[in-house]
């Protein structure tokens, strides 16, 4: 089993320095450690089951785990009740990810473009939960993406309808949902350049729902006016337009999109925030709606499927990122992990 997957997660009880291929007792059952990407040291890790020679199992705990476990509420129950508190924290990028996954829904084909392991994660999160009904295409990946020339394929499909969803970002976005991915300034007299936009105008066009996503919300981020539109968020009416805006994730909270008005509506708020400080730090104006609610935190099968699934498929893209998670996460006295960058 551990020879077939591209990457193998290990827990152990105790971490040994003797070489366990060296004693007949255990070469046998030993995974050598070229197959090995992942080790996490967590004690008492194999209960309610019992583990030879350390202990035992909690026949009483099987029942109690086999009786919940018959609904999806009554398996969270159980992991709210059991899981340690450390684990029911989860950080900042965990919390965007499974937002962003939430979004997502129940569309056919994601496709995410390169350089961004938030959305990546996200896209990949979504698969887990539809049982891998849901497409998903990772440009960078070779592994999850079954394209052979990059991004023109990925333009091919937009083009014929078969990409459901998309992830854009800019370092500016206005209340309009344009995006700008060229520069600072009056163009062509930038302040500042960027590379360009990779052809994201297309996309924003031809992609029936764009999730626009940037950590930072900040004035300088979220602008009246973008200095220039490298992607339009609308069109005009005799323009025939499939694609463009669903909603925009920040770091603060999720605003949807809302075509015919051509403006952003507050859809929730992250946890620390509230209505007052999304005025405060966005530049463009947005619907304010009677009641605003609180964006919901990942669930603890959730942060299970992150941490382990998730992360696994994403180490071969985007390894510093996995290590970054792990560590972020870890930092919360959680159980010991080793990341291998190769």
């Amino acid at each position: 089993m551990a020879h077939a997957p591209g990457q193998t997660l290990v827990t152990v009880e105790r971490l040994q320095s003797d070489d366990l291929l060296a004693d007949p007792r255990t070469a046998a059952g030993t995974i050598p450690s070229l197959y090995v990407s992942m080790i996490a040291e967590v004690k008492h890790g194999a209960r309610p089951l019992g583990l030879w020679g350390c202990y035992g199992p909690d026949h009483a705990e099987l029942m109690r785990y086999s009786e919940l476990a018959k609904t999806h509420d009554g398996f969270e129950a159980y992991l709210q009740d059991d899981l340690p508190a450390w684990f029911m924290e989860a950080t900042h990028q965990e919390f965007l990810i499974s937002t962003i996954a939430d979004l997502i829904g129940d569309v056919g084909h994601v496709a995410v473009g390169a350089a961004s392991p938030i959305p990546a994660a996200a896209a990949l999160l979504a698969r887990h939960r539809s049982e891998s009904q849901l497409r998903v295409s990772l440009l960078g990946s070779e592994r999850l993406s079954p394209f052979t020339d990059g991004g023109c394929e990925l333009f091919d499909c937009a083009a014929q309808g078969r990409v459901d969803m998309f992830f854009l970002g800019g370092a500016q976005i206005d209340g309009y949902a344009n995006i700008n991915l060229v520069g600072i300034g009056d163009y062509p007299f930038l302040v500042r350049r960027f590379p360009r936009s990779f052809g994201s105008a297309q996309l924003y066009y031809l992609v029936p729902r764009v999730i626009l996503f940037v950590p930072e919300h900040t004035r300088r981020v979220l602008v009246e006016h973008v200095d220039f539109i490298s992607a339009a968020g609308s069109s005009a009416k005799n323009i025939y337009r499939r694609g463009g805006p669903y909603a925009l994730v920040t770091g603060r909270c999720i605003f949807r999109f809302d075509r015919n008005a051509r403006r952003f509506t507050l859809s929730s708020v992250h946890p620390g925030q509230n209505v007052d400080d999304i005025i405060k730090y966005t530049g463009f104006k947005f619907v304010v709606p009677d009641h605003v609610p609180t964006t919901t935190p990942p669930t603890p099968s959730t942060l299970i499927a992150l941490r382990s699934l998730v992360l696994a498929q994403l180490a071969d893209v985007y390894p510093r990122f996995v290590n970054e998670i792990n560590r972020d996460s870890l930092q919360i006295k959680g159980p010991t992990v080793s990341m291998d960058d190769h």
